[in-house]
């Protein structure tokens, strides 16, 4: 039994150090990836390449800006309309409580009461 605790410890000894690793090897890569990124943004303010000035940014920046406006103006929209399910759910719950359901004559019930055809009238 002891020889049982002792392996599946291990076991989860070698997994957590596992685990461990594998973080430290991505946090490395996303240092990696921001320091290259903020060089880059660096070298975009300062004009240091050649051929791209920031003329040449700001319509980019400009169709940033109306992407950004456009995700706004879509989560305003989806939050009336979230709002407006919400409250119609509300409102067809409290109808259901006020308002009876109404019996329909199914085939069951009417089977229980005589069958009479309607008589037709002659013109």
């Amino acid at each position: 039994m002891i020889a049982l605790v002792l392996g599946f410890n291990c076991l989860v000894a070698l997994g957590g150090g596992y685990l461990a690793w594998r973080l430290w090897r991505w946090r490395r890569a996303l240092a990696r990836w921001a320091d290259q990124c903020s060089a880059w943004e660096a070298s975009l303010r300062d004009g240091g390449r050649e051929g791209f000035s920031p003329t040449r940014v700001l319509p980019g920046l400009a169709t940033i800006l109306g992407w950004r406006q456009r995700y706004a103006y879509g989560q305003l929209f989806w939050g009336q309309a979230q709002q407006l399910i919400r409250f119609v759910t509300v409102l067809m719950t409290i109808l259901r409580w006020l308002v009876p359901p109404r019996r329909r004559a199914t085939l069951a019930t009417r089977l229980g009461r005589p069958w009479h055809r309607r008589k037709r009238r002659s013109l």
